[in-house]
């Protein structure tokens, strides 16, 4: 997971990165949802300081997990 400041659209600047596998990430409030792909679940990362995320929870699931989205506090 990576994350970038694009005030600047024009030069993105990489401000902060976290070695795993990442199929998609969603952010809901200040937490960046990860899903983990071919391993399946998911990780839950605080990211209200962006240049330091700092890892909340990590949750296996028994199946894959490519996709992810959050609705009223749920994570689908």
């Amino acid at each position: 997971m990576q994350i970038f400041d694009v005030s600047d659209p024009a030069e993105p600047v990489r401000i902060a990165a976290v070695e795993i596998g990442a199929a998609r990430v969603v952010v809901y409030d200040n937490y960046a949802y990860v899903s983990s792909g071919e391993w399946g679940g998911f990780r839950v990362f605080d990211v209200s300081d962006p240049e330091n995320p700092s890892e909340i929870t990590i949750y296996n699931s028994p199946n894959d997990a490519r996709d992810c989205f959050v609705v009223d506090n749920l994570l689908y």
